[in-house]
């Protein structure tokens, strides 16, 4: 069974929102079927992009190899959502599966959505599920909508408990924190004071022991029963 060591965090680059760094992120699982990738970081934008965000990425190629894996041993890539900041280096995996909700297909579709190529490219191999699927063994992708349509997150089975990689479900730990623990108020029948999605009900029910989300370094951890 896998173990926290197994979900590695990328640090893949950032780009600048209302004056702030915001660090992009993506996740490498080590599986013993062979590697999973969730999401890709950011390379080539649109101009309209660049002159609002003004990104800046690092190389996944680079980010894989130091932790001893090459882009080929990838088995398997999930993208959280398709915005190009997640999505950006897709095209180095031709004929791998590359996994979205179908909801995320649909919503690409739209002009602007992301950076024409990423989706299309020679190649490309794009795994289109519905809903909670098991990936890989004790690997299962969630529906998590909000930021867009069809974003999902992974739950991640370990011998340490559960850890969820949440993408851009919350933009930030703090925010999940604040709607985890407006849920549990609203359980136990008190006033939440806030509102949270509908889908934390299923991330409770696997009883996550980390949350590790694409766009903050810190990491939420359960406290300890």
């Amino acid at each position: 069974m896998l173990s926290f060591d197994d979900v590695i965090r990328l640090e893949l680059g950032y780009y600048t929102w209302k004056d702030q760094k915001i660090v992009i992120c993506g996740f490498l699982i080590r599986h013993p079927e062979g590697p999973l990738l969730m999401d890709t970081g950011i390379t080539a934008v649109d101009a309209e992009t660049e002159a609002e965000y003004h990104p800046v990425g690092r190389s996944l190629e680079e980010a894989l190899r130091g932790h001893g894996v090459e882009p080929g041993e990838v088995r398997m890539v999930v993208n959280c959502h398709l915005h190009a900041d997640h999505c950006g280096a897709n095209l180095l995996f031709p004929g791998v599966p590359i996994v979205v909700q179908a909801a995320e297909r649909e919503a690409a579709r739209e002009p602007g959505y992301t950076t024409p190529g990423l989706l299309d490219f020679d190649g490309a191999n794009l795994q289109l599920i519905e809903g909670e699927v098991e990936l890989l063994p004790g690997i299962r992708a969630l529906p998590t909508p909000g930021h867009t349509p069809g974003h999902q997150s992974l739950a991640v089975a370990t011998v340490q408990g559960t850890v969820v990689l949440g993408g851009q479900a919350f933009n930030s730990i703090s925010e999940f924190a604040q709607a985890w623990f407006a849920r549990r108020l609203a359980t136990s029948g008190e006033e939440p004071g806030l509102d949270y999605p509908p889908w934390l009900d299923r991330i409770q029910q696997l009883d996550p022991r980390r949350v590790l989300l694409a766009h903050d370094l810190a990491i939420w951890e359960a406290a300890t029963p």
